[in-house]
């Protein structure tokens, strides 16, 4: 049987770090971003990155234990978090550039 700990992990990650950053927009007070302005696109986007991250360390033979639980999904946090900030960087980079 396929166990799909590292993906669903990793997923809940990348969520949660999406989660994470409008939470701190709404609560900031020198920022006007409510709750309605929510994209959810980029949470899927996110989403999306710790479904590869997680599919990745899966077909890494990375195993997931209880003890390695919380540490684990940090680095896929961590992880999801450069990745998804670098891949925007580049996006941004080319269409600045005209490239796309």
């Amino acid at each position: 049987m396929i166990e799909l700990n590292a993906i669903i992990l990793a997923i809940l990650a990348g969520i949660s770090y999406s989660l994470y950053w409008y939470v701190n927009k709404v609560l900031d007070p020198t920022t006007s971003v409510k709750w309605t302005d929510i994209d959810p696109y980029p949470v899927v986007a996110t989403a999306l990155v710790g479904a590869f991250i997680g599919a990745f360390m899966f077909f890494s033979n990375m195993e997931i234990t209880q003890i390695s639980f919380e540490a684990q999904f940090l680095a896929y946090g961590a992880l999801v978090a450069i990745v998804e900030r670098g891949i925007r960087t580049i996006v941004r980079v080319m269409k600045d550039r005209g490239i796309i």
